[in-house]
């Protein structure tokens, strides 16, 4: 399973495109699913002490891929919400980070193929143009 995201940094109310290239050599159908989760991190008493919370936004699977198959393509369409907080980084008492996570499951006693990307959810500018200075 290969998968790659066309950027790594999202806007709340965004959807993010994750192209997925599958090769399943097993004798069962497989389901990719890809999930949005977010990582929550409390800290006390100068980082000694902590609480992770991991909490899944968004669901979204793709068609089965056929057993004995390969080079089969996907795209899977994953939507962020538009009321999910920002990334927070560098504060001394919480960290909020977001990771998109793309399985391949297979029904059985069989072990998932899991992918994760790390992303950032940020307020991006509409537009890429340079400020007009007067």
């Amino acid at each position: 399973m290969t998968c790659s995201t066309e950027k790594k940094a999202f806007k709340p109310g965004e959807t993010a495109k994750i192209a997925c290239w599958f090769d399943n050599a097993t004798s069962r159908t497989a389901t990719p699913v890809a999930k949005l989760c977010a990582k929550q991190v409390y800290y006390s008493n100068s980082r000694s002490h902590r609480k992770t919370l991991t909490t899944r936004l968004a669901v979204v699977k793709g068609d089965p891929v056929a057993a004995h198959t390969s080079d089969v393509q996907a795209e899977l369409n994953l939507p962020i919400p538009s009321k999910v907080s920002l990334t927070v980084s560098n504060c001394s008492i919480l960290d909020v980070e977001y990771f998109i996570e793309v399985r391949l499951g297979v029904k059985g006693p069989h072990f998932d193929l899991i992918v994760l990307f790390p992303i950032i959810l940020c307020e991006i500018p509409e537009h890429n143009h340079p400020p007009l200075y007067y």
